[in-house]
C-alpha cells in the first residue's frame, strides 16, 4: 500500500467517525427512548456513542501519525 493510499483510507475513516459522531446527536422525533441529554435522537445511547466515536476518530489520527512517522 503506497502512503497516499494509507492517508487517504485513514482520512476517509476519521471523517465516517466524525460524521457519525455528529450523527448520533441529531434529534429524531419517532425515536422511542430518550437519551441521557435529555432528548430522543437518531442514537439513543447519545452522548456515550458520540465520545467513543470522536475517540475512535483521535485513535485513528494518532496511528496515522505514528505509522507517517516510522514509514517515511
Amino acid at each position: 500500500m503506497t502512503a497516499k493510499t494509507r492517508n487517504i483510507l485513514f482520512q476517509t475513516l476519521i471523517a465516517l467517525s466524525l460524521v457519525g459522531a455528529a450523527a448520533t446527536l441529531i434529534p429524531w422525533s419517532a425515536a422511542l427512548v430518550t437519551n441521557d441529554l435529555g432528548y430522543k435522537s437518531l442514537c439513543p445511547f447519545a452522548p456515550w456513542s458520540s465520545l467513543a466515536l470522536v475517540g475512535l476518530a483521535g485513535l485513528l489520527a494518532v496511528t496515522k501519525s505514528y505509522i507517517s512517522s516510522q514509514v517515511d
